[in-house]
């Protein structure tokens, strides 16, 4: 996890990282709402620590991405300025734990001086400088729009970037997305999870490629040569998810078909995080948001 620098970084951050016209107060970026989404995620989190006996040393990361990844994107936007606030005023330590978990959640969004703006400056005798974060906004029916954000050092508040910084930011960010996808080593399971928007939020779909032709290609896009498969998991009878269950060697007991959907979904994400046998099980929200981007 990347740390605040202390003491390399006097300098004040330019003035062009920031759209003067459109910052926010300090009332509307450290919301009581903000507060009581790390509550709900809270009491969700001790929820599916009930339901899951599983013991292993990521799980508590992995139940914290299962809550936060069917959020809306309006709620996750509050809460990287959450995160983003409470790194900056306890030099990256975080004074909540689910805090640090959506740091490591989150982190393929934020934005560094050096890495994502000014490459060729960077020294190899100064830590990066955590300045803000990207998002691509997926509103339905409507065109994919990047939004930057930019954390100002002297007042302390969290607004959108200038538009400048904006179109340098995505063209970056095009260039990489393309360089993760032609450089990607792993392949699809036949059977993974991956989120899709719906209604404002997201939810877990299933493709159980054991028994149906067709797929999700690692762009999110409709193969070639059929269409998308998946059935959201609430969607399933239970003797459907039992025969999935059994496919992915896991215990088949008498419990709800809400209870078998939360098992299956850890499991995928567990064996994603681990790259089980060097293939993907779980394609999450922020995947499928990566590939809006045009």
């Amino acid at each position: 996890m990347c740390r605040a620098a202390k003491t390399p970084f006097k300098e004040k951050t330019p003035l062009y990282y920031f759209e003067s016209d459109i910052e926010e107060n300090a009332e509307n970026n450290k919301t009581s709402e903000t507060v009581n989404l790390i509550s709900d995620i809270g009491r969700e989190q001790d929820k599916l620590n009930d339901i899951i006996n599983i013991d292993d040393k990521n799980k508590q990361f992995i139940i914290v991405s299962m809550i936060v990844d069917k959020m809306s994107d309006v709620k996750k936007i509050s809460l990287l300025k959450k995160v983003i606030y409470n790194y900056q005023e306890t030099n990256g330590k975080f004074n909540h734990p689910i805090l640090s978990l959506l740091f490591q959640y989150f982190q393929d969004l934020f934005l560094y001086k050096y890495k994502d703006l000014e490459p060729l400056k960077k020294s190899n005798n100064k830590k990066d400088k955590l300045i803000g974060f990207y998002y691509i906004i997926t509103d339905e029916g409507k065109k994919p729009y990047l939004k930057t954000y930019c954390y100002n050092y002297e007042t302390k508040l969290i607004s959108e970037c200038q538009s400048e910084l904006r179109e340098r930011i995505k063209t970056q960010l095009k260039i990489k997305f393309k360089k993760e996808l032609s450089s990607q080593k792993y392949s699809l399971h036949k059977i993974y999870g991956f989120m899709i928007r719906k209604n404002g939020s997201y939810v877990f779909k299933i493709y159980d490629g054991t028994k149906e032709k067709g797929e999700l290609t690692l762009t999110m896009e409709k193969s070639k040569r059929s269409e998308i498969r998946g059935k959201q998991c609430s969607h399933h009878n239970i003797d459907e998810l039992k025969n999935i269950v059994k496919k992915l060697n896991m215990e088949n007991g008498k419990i709800s078909k809400k209870t078998v959907c939360f098992k299956i979904e850890f499991l995928l994400r567990k064996n994603n995080y681990y790259k089980k046998e060097n293939e993907i099980w779980f394609l999450d929200a922020l995947d499928f948001m990566k590939t809006k981007i045009k």
